[in-house]
């Protein structure tokens, strides 16, 4: 039905349309922003976009908001979807957002959500940053090992990532993974829980583990690292988080939440 890791907005964007019928209706997109030509195939009767780094926009049905998902100025049963895409994995406030979601919903309407890497996967550290003009993110300039940010102190990490690195890029790579708001840390059952105590049906919900990027990282030479095989790092993990979290695997999720 779906695929397995969460691509590119406008694929999954295709994902949403091929599956739930928009024509007519009324959608609000939460984080990003699907462009008004795409959206415009679909023929909606209003697309609304929600995302703190929006400008806003007012084009007839075509409407951006500068603001987060827990707090949309629109009345009750205002909208028949929501359209999400890489952007859950980024909400602090996910009870309250859900909360704001199921009063903007209609009777019947659905949550579509597709996101990741959420913060207990390899890679969910979620590294995105730019140093000095050049881009550092895990997708494509990869030099932060998997699991590394579950397993070590942002101490730890420090002195080992300064084996390779200059200091000030480690700083900016500790400030990011450790204190910065850009990712929420929630593991695979945080989010569990709060569709669960939503009120809302998760009526879909796909999982995967797969990390769809080559691993290359720099070479790190650190007393810590000494032994430490991805075997030693799997049980590192799942000794310092297996006993609260049992999901240490999940990459990315899908959903579908409906407001029965």
């Amino acid at each position: 039905m779906f695929s397995a890791v969460a691509v590119d907005e406008l694929t999954v964007f295709q994902e949403f349309v091929d599956t739930f019928p928009v024509a007519g209706r009324n959608v609000l997109e939460v984080g990003g922003s699907i462009p008004w030509e795409r959206v415009a195939q679909e023929k909606p009767a209003l697309w609304v976009m929600v995302d703190p780094v929006n400008e806003a926009i007012d084009q007839g049905i075509y409407q951006g908001i500068q603001g987060i998902a827990s707090s949309v100025p629109y009345p009750n049963n205002s909208f028949d979807y929501v359209f999400s895409c890489n952007a859950f994995e980024h909400i602090s406030d996910l009870e309250e957002t859900l909360a704001e979601l199921k009063r903007l919903l209609k009777p019947n309407g659905v949550i579509f959500s597709h996101f990741g890497p959420i913060w207990s996967a390899p890679d969910g550290h979620h590294l995105d940053i730019v140093h000095n003009d050049c881009s550092y993110n895990f997708w494509e300039k990869t030099i932060l090992p998997h699991w590394y940010h579950l397993i070590f102190s942002p101490e730890e990490l420090s002195e080992i990532l300064e084996s390779a690195l200059e200091p000030e890029l480690v700083q900016a790579i500790i400030q990011h993974v450790y204190l910065s708001d850009w990712i929420n840390r929630r593991h695979y059952e945080d989010y569990l829980r709060a569709f669960e105590q939503s009120g809302l049906t998760l009526e879909y919900l796909a999982v995967t583990n797969e990390v769809d990027y080559p691993e290359e990282f720099p070479a790190y030479r650190h007393p810590l690292l000494e032994g430490l095989t991805k075997d030693v790092i799997q049980a590192k993990v799942e000794e310092l988080h297996g006993k609260r979290f049992r999901n240490l695997f999940c990459r990315d999720m899908k959903v579908v939440l409906r407001n029965y």
